[in-house]
């Protein structure tokens, strides 16, 4: 189903909703999964002048919270820091032993800082038109429920003062029910959507809707209610039939309850509760108290406190489960029994050996090492040592640049591959500090090729049990 671009020219592709809303995965090189969501992490990167490829070395919440819960992501995170948008939902991260959370803003700040370089023609204030209603939202881990259809009229009867009205709808919604959109067409009410939450363009997309509004409307408190605001809309309750929601059972979720969660609701239905012409001081001070938008920072300062997360990240020791690990390791000793950030690694089928990892056969695996300054712009001599090789052709890069000449050697019951980095590539880190060793299997070997007795053949792809970079010796004349 299509939905309609007149009057708005809307500026990323709305004319197909449900493509906008399939189930997709951005490639994202982020190691702590909460950061990928909604190009979080990629706006960061990019306000700070730092690399798509750099892996940020800290945890940061997708949402808004209105609670004083401490969040399930904060007990489950590797990393000890968390930024947040505020100084009082900092202070609730700093409850969970450990942690240390850095207010800085919510990441819609620095979005809307970034979507000057689209290059898009600016919206005049005069030519703000119509309702932007953002029913409450679905989640992967819970269906909200309401009657669409009544609230589909409803939008539609908004005085002529609020037309047109468009609906934007949640990625989560649209993919739980097929119906939902041609629900609200045959209403009369045109259907957007933010898109996918894996979807990098989520909050540029979100921004291009609400500046073209000059309302905004929602049946309950979210994080929508902020972010329009501080796009320039009007937010007001749109209330419809009641709200049910169902939460998938055996997931633990943060929940969105306590005295403080029922105090700022209240007070946001107090404060919203009708359309207003202009955006009241007592509105926006609201909305400013959520976004943090007082410890807003500059691209200088971001960079300053990114970079000094993953320093600290290397030399403080790395708390996981009840073992004391530090990571990332030297480039010069590396070895599976400290864990340093890395992807497409598995955990050895054999339980209790943590002294090797497997790359599977369909991913590309990648290791990132702390970069000794020795080595810095000099020929290096990489060695990986092989529990067992299970294809026919094994790919290594450093800094995502192929290592050409690979060697491999039998060392007793194991195989040591060996390479040389040349200096151009040593004096190119991936980002300050960090070099990355990746690793991509392009034929593996079938199962019934190997051993069938033999438990750690059945995982196609690499097992590798140590990764050494040193500096290549320099060669000595011989002197008579």
């Amino acid at each position: 189903m299509r939905s309609n671009d007149p009057p708005f020219d809307f500026q990323f592709d709305q004319q197909r909703v449900e493509h906008l809303c399939r189930d997709q995965e951005w490639e994202c090189p982020e190691i702590q999964p909460a950061n990928k969501p909604f190009g979080l992490a990629d706006i960061f990167k990019e306000y700070a002048n730092l690399p798509h490829a750099y892996a940020l070395r800290l945890t940061m919440e997708h949402g808004l919270k209105f609670d004083d819960n401490r969040s399930e992501l904060a007990k489950k995170t590797i990393y000890n820091t968390f930024i947040t948008s505020s100084k009082s939902r900092s202070a609730v991260i700093e409850r969970e032993p450990g942690k240390r959370a850095i207010p800085i803003g919510f990441a819609f700040l620095y979005g809307k800082a970034l979507f000057d370089k689209f290059g898009l023609e600016a919206i005049p204030e005069s030519a703000r038109r119509g309702t932007l209603v953002l029913p409450f939202k679905s989640t992967p881990t819970t269906t909200v429920y309401f009657d669409h259809a009544t609230y589909a009229e409803k939008i539609k009867s908004l005085p002529k003062q609020f037309q047109p009205a468009y609906v934007c709808l949640y990625w989560a919604d649209i993919i739980k029910d097929k119906e939902l959109t041609r629900i609200y067409q045959d209403a009369g009410v045109p259907v957007v959507t933010a898109g996918h939450r894996y979807d990098p363009l989520f909050l540029h997309r979100f921004y291009d809707l609400c500046r073209r509004f000059r309302y905004s409307a929602s049946n309950e408190i979210g994080t929508n209610l902020f972010l329009s605001v501080e796009s320039g809309c009007r937010f007001f309750y749109l209330l419809g039939p009641e709200l049910k929601c169902e939460v998938i059972q055996n997931i633990k979720i943060d929940s969105r309850k306590g005295s403080l969660y029922e105090q700022n609701r209240k007070e946001s239905h107090r404060l919203f509760a009708k359309p207003v012409e202009e955006i009241t001081p007592e509105q926006r001070a609201f909305v400013d108290s959520f976004l943090g938008t007082e410890h807003f920072v500059s691209p200088d300062i971001l960079r300053r406190i990114l970079l000094r997360e993953q320093r600290l990240f290397e030399k403080r020791p790395w708390w996981h489960g009840e073992k004391q690990l530090l990571a990332p390791p030297d480039a010069s000793s590396f070895t599976w029994n400290k864990i340093p950030p890395c992807r497409g690694w598995y955990i050895p089928e054999k339980e209790g050996d943590t002294t090797f990892r497997w790359m599977g056969l369909t991913d590309d695996a990648w290791v990132d090492l702390s970069y000794p300054h020795r080595l810095r712009k000099r020929a290096a001599l990489i060695y990986c040592q092989i529990q067992c090789l299970a294809c026919e052709h094994l790919e290594i890069s450093v800094n995502d640049i192929r290592i050409p000449d690979i060697k491999l050697t039998q060392q007793g019951n194991e195989l040591q591959l060996e390479g040389t980095v040349s200096p151009e590539i040593m004096a190119k880190p991936l980002s300050k500090g960090i070099i990355r060793i990746g690793f991509h299997i392009s034929k593996g070997i079938y199962p019934n090729e190997l051993d069938p007795d033999n438990p750690e053949t059945r995982r196609l792809g690499v097992a590798i049990s140590q990764i050494s970079l040193q500096p290549k010796p320099k060669r000595v004349d011989a002197t008579t």
